[in-house]
This record gives C-alpha cells, sequence and structure tokens, in this order.
C-alpha cells in the first residue's frame, strides 16, 4: 500500500534529542530532518533542561544512561514542568522490567538500540500528540486519537485502516464493546476523500424498533402518530460523508432490508413517503456480535451481511494488546483527568500495576477509562496503588500468583504453625473461595445453580460471589 509520508503531518515538530554519544545524535538528526522534523541536541539532562527552559520542544528522544539514572532524572523534571513534552526512551540493555519502569514514570514508550526507523516514524505522530501540541490537519488528528505502539496488534489494524481510506467499499468493523470501533470509523472517514463532509453516528441498539426507519430514512408529515412534521433522516444528513451504523445486528428485518437496498443502488423512501430518495454516504457498520452465527440461525440477513463485510475490520481486546499499550492509554487518560479536574496523579504503583497487567479487562479500553477517571477522583496522593483499585483487580492479582488447590490444601494443615513472616488471612480465604467457584463451575459445565446446590449456596449468593471476585 501506498503509506503517507511522515513529512505531511510532521513537519515542524521540534524534537530534542538527548544522548552522550555524537554519533547516535548525528544519525537521528539526519533521519528526522529529512522527515521534516526541527532538531535540538543534548549530551546530559541538564543540558536538556536548559534546552527545555528556552525552546519549546514537543517531544524528546532520550538515552537511559548505563544505569538507567540518566534517563528517569531527565523524565521526573519533564513531567514537572507546566508544559510537558512527550518521551521516548532510548535504552542499549532492554527489558520489559525497564520499559514497564520507565513507562510508569511517564514515558511515553520504550525503545531498545540501535533505533528501529521504522518503529520511529509510527511513534512519533502519536507521541507528538501526547505532549499536547497543536494537530496539523484532521487526518493527523484522527489517527493520533487511536493510541498504540508500533508492537500492538493495533498496528496492523491501522494500516488496514490507511489501505481502507482510499476506497468506497463498506466496512464491517467487528470488536468487544469498549474496544474503540467508533474511533477506528472516524479515522476511515477523516482519511478518506469524503473528511471534509459529515459523519454520522447511529446506534442501532439505542433506538426503539418502531424508530429506527424513520431515524435512519426519514419520515414524511403525519406519516405515523405524533410525526407532526416532515423529518430527514440519518441518510440525507450523511449525503457526501460517511454514516457509521453502530451495532447494526440490532436491526430489525425490515430496516435490514432497507438497508441492503441503500446499499445496492444508493436509493431509499422515508417512511410514509410516495418517492424514492438517493444518498450518496459511505456505510461503515460496526457490531460486537458474531454475525456469521446471526445468519445461520436466521437473525442476520445473508445478503445484508455480505454486502456489510466486503473488508472486515477486526479490532483485538484490550487484554490481547499487550503491556506498551495499556500504559500508553493509562498515561493517556491520566493526563486527560488530571486536565479536567486539575489534579496531580502521576501514575500507579508497581503493586497496581501488576493488578493491571493481569486483569482481563471485559469492558476494553472503555473500563480502562473509566478506572483511571475514577481513580484520579479518589485518590488524595499522586500515585494510584492496589489497595485503591476496585476488588477485581486485587482478586485478579492475586489469582496470577498462582494459588492452587495443592498449596490451598497445604496452608489449611498446617495446624498451629504459622509462616515466619505471618499470613493474610483475608487473601487465602478469597483465594479459596475463587478456587472453590471456578471448581464448581467446571463440574456443573457452567450451570451455575447446579454450581450452586455444590457449594450448599443459594443461586443468587453464588453469582454474588462471581461478581464480586470478577468471574462473571
Amino acid at each position: 500500500m501506498k503509506k503517507t509520508p511522515l513529512k505531511q503531518s510532521a513537519r515542524g515538530i521540534r524534537i530534542l534529542i538527548v544522548d552522550s554519544e555524537v554519533m547516535m545524535r548525528k544519525a537521528l538528526r539526519r533521519n528526522l530532518v529529512r522527515m521534516g522534523i526541527h532538531v535540538m541536541e543534548a549530551s546530559t539532562p541538564s543540558e536538556a533542561i536548559l534546552v527545555l527552559d528556552r525552546e519549546d520542544v514537543d517531544l524528546v528522544l532520550a538515552e537511559t544512561g548505563r544505569n538507567g539514572d540518566a534517563g528517569r532524572t531527565l523524565l521526573h523534571s519533564i513531567r514537572g514542568r507546566r508544559r510537558s513534552p512527550a518521551v521516548i526512551v532510548m535504552s542499549e540493555q532492554s527489558s520489559i522490567d525497564d520499559a514497564v519502569r520507565y513507562m510508569h514514570d511517564g514515558a511515553f514508550y520504550y525503545l531498545e538500540k540501535p533505533i528501529n526507523l521504522n518503529s520511529l516514524e509510527e511513534l512519533i505522530p502519536r507521541a507528538f500528540a501526547e505532549s499536547g501540541a497543536p494537530v496539523v490537519g484532521t487526518g493527523a488528528e484522527a489517527e493520533r486519537s487511536v493510541l498504540y505502539s508500533p508492537s500492538s496488534p493495533m498496528a496492523t489494524v491501522m494500516e488496514l485502516v490507511r489501505r481502507l481510506a482510499q476506497f468506497e467499499a463498506p466496512v464491517l468493523i467487528n470488536g468487544e464493546s469498549g474496544t474503540g470501533k467508533e474511533l477506528i470509523a472516524r479515522a476511515i472517514h477523516t482519511l478518506s476523500e469524503r473528511g471534509s463532509g459529515p459523519l454520522v453516528a447511529v446506534n442501532c441498539a439505542a433506538i426503539p424498533e418502531n424508530l429506527i426507519e424513520s431515524e435512519l430514512f426519514g419520515h414524511d408529515k403525519g406519516a405515523f402518530t405524533g410525526a407532526d412534521r416532515q423529518r430527514a433522516g440519518r441518510f440525507k444528513e450523511a449525503n457526501g460523508g460517511t454514516l457509521f451504523l453502530d451495532e447494526v445486528g440490532e436491526l430489525s428485518p425490515d430496516a435490514q432490508s432497507k438497508l441492503l437496498r441503500v446499499l445496492q443502488d444508493g436509493s431509499y423512501r422515508p417512511v410514509g413517503g410516495s418517492r424514492d430518495l438517493y444518498s450518496d454516504a459511505r456505510i461503515i457498520a460496526a457490531t460486537n456480535r458474531d454475525l456469521e452465527a446471526a445468519v445461520e440461525e436466521g437473525s442476520f440477513r445473508q445478503d445484508l451481511f455480505y454486502r456489510l463485510s466486503v473488508v472486515p475490520v477486526p479490532l483485538p481486546p484490550l487484554r490481547e494488546r499487550g503491556v506498551a499499550d495499556i500504559s500508553l492509554l493509562s498515561n493517556h487518560f491520566i493526563d486527560r483527568y488530571n486536565d479536567r479536574y486539575r489534579t496531580k496523579i502521576r501514575s500507579f504503583t508497581q503493586r497496581a500495576w501488576e493488578a493491571l497487567l493481569r486483569y482481563p479487562w471485559p469492558g476494553n479500553v472503555r473500563e480502562l477509562e473509566h478506572l483511571v477517571q475514577q481513580q484520579v477522583i479518589l485518590v488524595s496522593g499522586t500515585d494510584i496503588d492496589l489497595d485503591t483499585l476496585p476488588e477485581r483487580f486485587r482478586v485478579a492479582r492475586a489469582a496470577a500468583k498462582g494459588v492452587d488447590v495443592n498449596s490451598l490444601d497445604r496452608m489449611l494443615e498446617v495446624g498451629d504453625e504459622l509462616p515466619e513472616d505471618g499470613l493474610h488471612l483475608a487473601k487465602l480465604v478469597e483465594n479459596i473461595q475463587i478456587h472453590y467457584l471456578q471448581a464448581a463451575l467446571r463440574k456443573s459445565e457452567g450451570n451455575k445453580t447446579a454450581a450452586a446446590s455444590i457449594l450448599r449456596m443459594k443461586r443468587t449468593t453464588f453469582i454474588e460471589k462471581l461478581k464480586r471476585f470478577g468471574l462473571l
């Protein structure tokens, strides 16, 4: 595919390179200048601070130093500034622990030397957006609204998005709730030739079945009780642009039939109307349902499914996107809600991060954002600790520590003897309950009533415990 040159969206970005090696700085400068970027240099953190004091800097590329102190010193100095440029850390000694630690400290990303220029090219636009600098062009803004690391499955998705923006075919975005389907639809629209036209979003699941056709196609005056005036539908509003149909799998059979007609020839008829109208709107649909299964069971039209899914775009859930993406998104949301509520939360503590990285995220990115918003409001200090997180995160962290039935049995057989360093009784009881709740579900093959009976408890109590421990 033809890739948009970075210099078109990054020209004028001001980057500070902080590295003790002259040759490294010169090599990076040479490549960045070719991209149309304004480059400054510093050999030490103290030199970098002087540059930051006198220049406007959008992004810092900083080495960690041999023991990592140089990178951390600079990071802490930058995070305390009124306008903080994003920081990409560069290290010769790469490790996951170091990467997580630097990103917890506020780094936008962690790159291993020698620097892969393709990865750096992918990172710069998103890191630039993190700096709070003005966005150049609506296409760049749309891309930067989707945060991801170069190694993330989302990188493949965004390559597909750029490709799809060049064509007029319908698109079907499939992903769990909270994965960012509307952001992807907006990126496709904004990067396309229709980007200057309207993007009209409709949540098909939120509109009553008896009103969905009027919402989409409009209605004439007197078409039904309460229709006291003519109303243009969303297809007319989206003419020349894009119509985004979220939760398209919830459409009624009649609405599916009329949508199919629009996809075939662009024509539709308002409710109560006597003549056909035409819409030049591109259709992007999204769903969290398995539409192929819906076709097999007869609740979704097969011909409509094939029309919509010319090019399917599968979105990965947050739990499959990796450590880097969770860190990027968390820091982004912390900054967002710090600005909104005028708070000074820096990050999550190590214990809290362990819980976040082991949690399965059923609500995906939306759940992560809501968690950060909640914690920014509730936490009185500067860091979010494990103790302030909802119980389901503490349970996920404890479960990941590997408590199995044999270790539980050994703990229960200690008699009067206790470990020298003591015993966390509440956690032990919690882990016992989790183990036997899961065992009962396995034995009953998922039947909650039968599982509750095995454990001699009411079904309502059983379900409450499942919810409490994040098992439901």
